[in-house]
C-alpha cells in the first residue's frame, strides 16, 4: 500500500513595512519593535511626534521675554545717546584746547580769565551770618529761655528770614556767636544738642553762668 504524503498548510505573517516574513505574529511585532520603531506601518514615512503643548511656565515665560525686550531697548538708546553726548563733549574740549593753543601763539597774555565764584561765595555767606545775628539781636527777649540751633533755624524759616541758610552752617555761625560771647551755651539737650541764650538781652549782659551747667 502506498504511503499517503499528508498536506500541511503553514501561515506565512508578512512584515507590512519592509516585506520580511515570520511564522507568527509575535515574530513580526518583535520585528517591527525593534526595526521599526518610527517608522508607520506601510507608508515607509517616520511617525511624526505629537506636538508640544505649551505650558503655563512657557506663557510666563513668554510675557516676561515682551516686558524685557523694550526696556533692553530703551538702555541702548541711552547708552547711544550718552556715547554720542561724550563725542561731542571731547570734540568741544579738543576744539578749545586748539583754540587755546593759537591764542598763546597769537597773544601772549592770558587766553581767558577764568571767573572766580570764590568773591560772591564769600559775599553770600556774609550775608546769611548777618541775617542769623539780627534776628537772635532782634528777638533776644523771645530766645531767653534757650534755643538749639536746630530751633533757630525753624524760627527763622517761620519768619521768612532771608537768605536762608542751610542747618550745618547756621550751626556754625551759632558756634562761632558764642565763642564771641555773643551767646551763652547753657547745656545739653536731649539728642546731644546745646541749648544756647543771648548774652544780652535788649542791651542788658545778662548774668553769666559757666557753660555748660
Amino acid at each position: 500500500m502506498a504511503a499517503s504524503t499528508q498536506r500541511v498548510n503553514v501561515r506565512a505573517y508578512t512584515c507590512d513595512v519592509c516585506g520580511r516574513t515570520f511564522a507568527t505574529s509575535n515574530a513580526v511585532g518583535g520585528h517591527k519593535s525593534k526595526a521599526h520603531r518610527d517608522v508607520g506601518p506601510k507608508s515607509g514615512v517616520s511617525r511624526a511626534r505629537p506636538p508640544r503643548v505649551a505650558t503655563e511656565m512657557d506663557r510666563v515665560a513668554d510675557v516676561v521675554s515682551g516686558m524685557i525686550a523694550p526696556i533692553r531697548e530703551e538702555l541702548a538708546n541711552v547708552e547711544a545717546q550718552i556715547t554720542a553726548k561724550q563725542r561731542e563733549l571731547k570734540g568741544l574740549r579738543d576744539t578749545r584746547t586748539y583754540i587755546e593753543g593759537v591764542l598763546r601763539k597769537l597773544d601772549p597774555q592770558p587766553v581767558v580769565a577764568k571767573t572766580s565764584t570764590s568773591t560772591s561765595h564769600d559775599a553770600s555767606n556774609e550775608a546769611k551770618e548777618a541775617a542769623v545775628r539780627k534776628y537772635v539781636d532782634e528777638h533776644a527777649t523771645e530766645l531767653q529761655d534757650g534755643f538749639t540751633a536746630n530751633k533757630l533755624n525753624e524760627l527763622m524759616r517761620e519768619a521768612g528770614v532771608t537768605p536762608l541758610t542751610s542747618a550745618s552752617k547756621l550751626l556754625r555761625i551759632v558756634e562761632q556767636m558764642h565763642s564771641e560771647g555773643v551767646l551763652r551755651a547753657t547745656r545739653k539737650v536731649r539728642g546731644g544738642a546745646m541749648l544756647y541764650t543771648p548774652a544780652s538781652v535788649n542791651g542788658t549782659h545778662k548774668e553769666a553762668t559757666p557753660d555748660g551747667a
